[in-house]
């Protein structure tokens, strides 16, 4: 292990202690790879609900559940390549400034205590075969149609790497309705409107984590009403979308479960905001929990509706 990652892991132990909020932070972002494998879960249920599945056991249902799978790994090597490559080129600013303080990371970076930073590029070539390979079968398999997804994808991962202009890290709250919409297009073979924006609310949710941790604990922040508010309005409209949708039958009825975690842990998150003035993790936990379960209640909502 580094000396980089060694003084990083003892930094962040006293900042975030070993609290459930710290460790359910990390699993989420990089065991379960909720960023990708969550909204993943809404585009395979409108695929569902579209008849991609057909009867429990019948013919369809393993094609399907085969291409979902090899959907999932190849979303998992590409969210795989951002966190990693987040630690490489973290530790390669580390080297260059001579080792100098960098700032805090969140819970799950480095990726992997164990593994050396001079080891993560041939890891980036094992990811970036195993992401292609999963692309080339539903280029076969489902049509070209699905290189349509690539260009945005590629765009979204350099700007969550590079952050080329200001606030560009934003641009990976645009992955929830890429990744459901892009799941429902190889389970059904056909571009599904109602999966890109059946997955929006998330996608405002993930910017209110993204402006958690990225602009509201900055070394100098703002005052409270103005943190809260930045970070705020996004779960707001996240939970009036929602409200929305259901009006405009975007959900079924059943979707009306998605507002329970839209209006809890705005709140919740809101006292944080207010209390916890150094340590960013204990909101951003709560925002990834809030992306969490919207997922999931969205996808439940849609399966049963």
């Amino acid at each position: 292990m580094s000396l980089l990652r060694r003084r990083s892991g003892r930094r962040s132990g006293r900042r975030s202690g070993r609290g459930a909020l710290p460790r359910a932070l990390a699993f989420l972002r990089s065991r379960l790879l909720g960023a990708v494998s969550l909204p993943a879960l809404i585009g395979a249920a409108w695929a569902w609900r579209a008849g991609a599945f057909g009867p429990a056991g019948g013919p369809k249902a393993w094609p399907a559940l085969l291409r979902l799978g090899i959907a999932l790994a190849g979303l998992a090597a590409v969210e795989l390549m951002n966190l990693f490559g987040a630690d490489y080129l973290r530790h390669q600013r580390h080297q260059r400034q001579g080792g100098s303080e960098l700032g805090p990371q969140l819970p799950g970076n480095p990726v992997s205590a164990r593994l050396r930073p001079a080891a993560i590029p041939r890891l980036l070539l094992g990811l970036a075969a195993a992401g292609l390979a999963a692309l080339l079968y539903f280029t076969e398999t489902v049509g070209p149609g699905v290189l349509a997804f690539l260009l945005p994808a590629a765009a979204v991962g350099v700007l969550y790497l590079f952050s080329p202009f200001p606030y560009a890290f934003l641009g990976t709250a645009l992955v929830p309705p890429l990744v459901a919409g892009g799941v429902a297009f190889v389970l059904l073979g056909r571009v599904s409107a109602a999966a890109f924006l059946s997955a929006l609310p998330v996608s405002l949710v993930s910017a209110g984590v993204i402006l958690t941790y990225k602009v509201a604990y900055r070394r100098q922040p703002p005052p409270h009403w103005a943190r809260a508010l930045a970070v705020l309005l996004p779960y707001v409209l996240a939970d009036v979308l929602v409200a929305a949708f259901l009006l405009a039958r975007v959900y079924p009825r059943s979707g009306f479960f998605a507002l329970l975690p839209a209006i809890v842990f705005p709140g919740w998150i809101a006292r944080l905001l207010f209390n916890e003035t150094r340590d960013p993790v204990p909101a951003t936990a709560l925002g990834v929990l809030l992306h969490s379960t919207l997922c999931l209640a969205i996808a439940a909502g849609l399966f049963w509706g």
